[in-house]
């Protein structure tokens, strides 16, 4: 599934309890490093970040049922948020 064509998630059918993959190649993707944080509400101050992996992706384990929100930061602080409204994906049962 392709969120931008910047954001790909390996799947089109997200369910809670399961894996997915994400690979960025935003604006970010120069940086020498690059972290997703994500959550369960919008603009959260309580996401888990995560570094993205040296081929600028990561899986993460979708454990509930609902909105998946999240967006990425490089080790400079600089945001890639979809311009302040985080990326997000829904979960099914």
């Amino acid at each position: 599934m392709e969120i931008t064509k910047d954001i790909i998630v390996n799947t089109d059918n997200l369910i809670s309890k399961s894996e997915i993959k994400i690979i960025y190649s935003g604006k970010l993707s120069n940086s020498k490093e690059i972290f997703i944080h994500y959550g369960t509400e919008p603009n959260s101050f309580e996401y888990t970040q995560a570094p993205l992996d040296k081929n600028q992706s990561i899986k993460i384990k979708i454990n509930q049922p609902g909105y998946f929100y999240f967006y990425f930061s490089n080790d400079y602080g600089k945001k890639d948020n979809n311009q302040y409204k985080d990326y997000q994906l829904y979960k099914k049962f």
